[in-house]
């Protein structure tokens, strides 16, 4: 009796501190979307129609604030329209995911990166807007590295919203990461020159107060720069970033459905696929750690041994 006795206080504890964290992240949100909305409300004058084109209005312009930031960040990011007219697709596609797909496009005499977010069952298009803006609203507060990519601007005045970024190419071709591991004939420097830059990156995101929540070797692109012998790794895919202060609710899966997720996802730390934890700095280095570890296994001074050993103490 005693024994369910404390086991129920500790139940209530835990409940106790699910719903504080709860309504912290709440006001979080609300304080944000409050913020956002005002920045909006302020870049648009009165009775103007979002699609509709302002008088004067100048392709690439900065016209709006969309996303304010946390308290604990003060520099507001700027984004820049894009007109649908000024880009022209070509052939080349890049890549998909769950938000969409990723091809080559024209714009203004270069080569650039098109992220063309998806519409999807059952979710608005101002929310899928609103998926746009912050993706690219992270990006410009990252600021400039060499690791991060850069951000030209965003189409979002028709339904097929668009994020526009640098090419990184290597060869005249896009390279991710998992195709070098598999493709590539690289030095041991070579690698481990990559990984320490992959850290450099990861390192710059935190401190300006981002978590990236979907490192993987997917999402890291290698480009050869003018005048440097080494390739060069960039990380992208910023739709799941989020600051350190707004992390997303602690996930709830049944055990079953958590197998699973770990097989689909295992660059996801396991504190957050069993809602035991939420995203954070250390669920970014645990992801790092899994592209660690799989370019460790391509080092011939990388023992079997010592890989297992590591897998051990990371998975």
């Amino acid at each position: 009796m005693a024994r369910n006795k404390r086991k129920a206080v500790a139940d209530r504890e835990k409940i106790k501190g699910i719903r504080k964290n709860a309504r912290r992240r709440w006001r979080n949100k609300k304080a944000i979307e409050k913020a956002l909305q005002n920045v909006v409300d302020a870049a648009k004058p009165p009775n103007e129609e979002e699609d509709s084109p302002k008088v004067g209005e100048l392709p690439g312009e900065p016209v709006e604030k969309p996303q304010s930031l946390p308290s604990d960040v003060t520099r507001v990011p700027t984004l820049k329209k894009i007109r649908s007219t000024e880009i022209v697709r070509s052939d080349k596609f890049l890549g998909y995911g769950t938000f969409g797909s990723c091809y080559l496009v024209h714009f203004r005499g270069y080569l650039v990166t098109v992220k063309e977010f998806k519409v999807r069952k059952n979710i608005s298009l101002n929310k899928i807007k609103k998926e746009v803006r912050n993706e690219a609203a992270m990006i410009i507060h990252l600021g400039d590295h060499r690791c991060l990519p850069l951000l030209f601007g965003v189409v979002t005045r028709r339904e097929r919203f668009r994020l526009v970024t640098q090419f990184h190419v290597e060869k005249n071709k896009s390279l991710t990461l998992s195709r070098a591991m598999w493709k590539a004939e690289l030095s041991k420097q070579s690698w481990l020159l990559i990984l320490k830059r992959i850290i450099d990156g990861l390192s710059h995101i935190h401190k300006r107060a981002i978590l990236h929540n979907d490192l993987k070797t997917n999402n890291v692109v290698l480009e050869k720069r003018k005048g440097e012998l080494e390739l060069n790794p960039v990380i992208i895919d910023f739709g799941k970033a989020r600051f350190i202060s707004d992390p997303k609710s602690l996930m709830s899966l049944p055990v079953a459905k958590q197998c699973a997720y770990r097989k689909n996802y295992p660059h996801i730390a396991p504190e957050i696929v069993s809602g035991e934890g939420m995203q954070s700095i250390l669920s970014d280095i645990f992801s790092f750690g899994k592209i660690a570890l799989d370019v460790l296994d391509l080092l011939p001074t990388a023992t079997a041994k010592s890989i297992k050993a590591a897998r051990r103490a990371c998975c």
